[in-house]
């Protein structure tokens, strides 16, 4: 049974320490010691020597009780990695790379593979020279730098390939035994080996020094396929923590979203009898602009086109009615300063002080502090300040005194009575932003254009209903937030 009470990594770290140390596994009398094997693979090495297919090397110094971590199984025995495989270092061989090579020549750049492949089957490079060959059932890893640490896993081949100068191949001297070795070379940490500072290495004697708890073959063949079993479960248990941890950082951003769209569906708060319809709403910001305009405070602009049904993106309340947001704003009028024309005393906002999806302000600095100069667009307390750079970031803000914005900020300014809260809460709603996102221009800096959101529709409710809206979502964030 899987603990899931660990973290995956440490999970899989504690199912292979069991492996090697016999405890995955039944210790059954038939399997004998392994002290045969380590006779037949002493022969195989000479034989190997003999045939000079491998180099005669020095003999490795005995284990001492302090290289041994941990007790194994009376039948088992504490080897060095050179006692029952060899290993080799690659070669520079990049004036041998050619289009028609047919040798697979592999780099430690290949080994950027999905976590769940463990062979290397292609590569960008291929050479006419068979002189280096890794021998098949080998096991290949990074020898030189921060690959080491960072790509802990190993890797094989079904063929012959060679190896360039930066990676290492380890072959046991019996074939028997690659699927164990491989298994523990899986999980062996070889940065601890490594030496040198500006570019730490790690070398063949130090490989071939390493200990390993070596159990007889049929115990070997358990443990692997005990391995095959489990692990394939435990990066399953990973998978799933990990969607886990991403639904529980996503899921306020979810929950908001939902949260101000069914606000903008009319489904969070009740709808009472009292508060009327928005009509006459309605009515006043139309006598209100066109009293405007009669004073020259405002321009005169083309009407909007009626609003069709096929515009209509949801159903709301009867109460409520469908408006294009130039029809309750100045919109697309701006009003502009120049920057020597801003008193010290008077407020500069830019886009970066307005925090993404919230509402809220960052920070505020004055002209003082700030020194503006550029042009700025001027703007009023309970104007809505709105992002058309990127506006996938929603940053939309009602401003709480007047002040001046970079020209990146889109000034709202509301006609007659309408709640600037209630319709910066619609401007950052999904509906509007998914809106805003399709219509955008430019590829890497993309921008709203005015021309196009003065079009866009807002569900207008009855003021009564705006300030509840406004006050269950600030209450509604708050708890999410606690």
């Amino acid at each position: 049974m899987i603990d899931l009470t660990k973290s995956p990594e440490k999970l899989k770290s504690s199912i292979l320490e069991d492996a090697m140390q016999g405890k995955l596994t039944k210790q059954l009398p038939d399997d004998g010691n392994v002290d045969d094997l380590l006779d037949a693979i002493r022969q195989e090495k000479e034989a190997l020597i003999k045939a000079k297919k491998i180099k005669n090397s020095k003999p490795l110094p005995d284990i001492t009780p302090d290289e041994i971590p941990f007790d194994i199984p009376k039948n088992w025995r504490w080897v060095r990695l050179g006692d029952i495989s060899y290993a080799n270092s690659g070669h520079n061989l990049n004036n041998y790379i050619c289009d028609e090579g047919n040798v697979l020549y592999v780099k430690v750049s290949d080994m950027n593979l999905p976590e769940n492949q463990e062979e290397i089957k292609t590569s960008n490079n291929k050479i006419n020279k068979e002189t280096y060959l890794v021998p098949k059932k080998s096991i290949i890893f990074p020898k030189i730098g921060g690959a080491i640490k960072t790509n802990k896993r190993r890797f094989i081949f079904s063929k012959k390939v060679s190896i360039d100068s930066n990676t290492m191949s380890l072959t046991p001297i019996k074939s028997s035994l690659f699927q164990y070795l491989f298994m523990y070379m899986k999980q062996k940490d070889l940065s601890k080996i490594q030496s040198g500072t500006s570019m730490p290495s790690i070398n063949k004697k130090k490989v071939e020094n390493i200990t390993i708890p070596l159990p007889p073959l049929p115990e070997q063949k358990r443990i692997v396929e005990k391995l095959d079993k489990l692990l394939p479960e435990v990066e399953q248990f990973s998978k799933s923590v990990n969607e886990l941890d991403t639904l529980r950082n996503d899921f306020p951003v979810i929950l908001k979203n939902s949260l101000l769209q069914s606000a903008m569906m009319g489904k969070l708060t009740k709808q009472l009898p009292d508060d009327g319809n928005v009509d006459d709403l309605l009515d006043a910001i139309r006598q209100e602009k066109e009293a405007l305009i009669k004073a020259k405070k405002i321009k005169k602009s083309k009407p909007l086109p009626d609003i069709t049904p096929d515009e209509i993106p949801f159903d709301i309340p009867n109460s409520w009615r469908w408006v294009r947001l130039g029809d309750i704003s100045t919109l697309p009028q701006q009003k502009s300063i120049n920057p020597q024309k801003i008193n010290n005393n008077t407020w500069v906002l830019d886009l970066q002080e307005i925090e993404k999806n919230t509402g809220k302000l960052i920070s505020k600095k004055y002209n003082y502090e700030k020194n503006a100069k550029s042009s700025k667009n001027i703007f009023h307390k309970e104007d809505i300040l709105y992002n058309k750079l990127r506006p996938y970031l929603n940053k939309v803000l009602v401003a709480d005194e007047d002040g001046v914005s970079t020209s990146e900020l889109i000034v709202i300014h509301l006609i007659k009575d309408i709640n600037p809260f209630y319709i910066s809460i619609a401007l950052r709603s999904p509906y509007f932003l998914s809106k805003v996102n399709a219509d955008t221009y430019g590829t890497k800096m993309p921008r709203a254009g005015l021309k196009n959101v003065i079009k866009y529709l807002v569900p207008l409710p009855p003021l009564d209903e705006q300030k509840r809206i406004v006050e269950k979502l600030d209450k509604l964030f708050k708890e999410l937030k606690d």
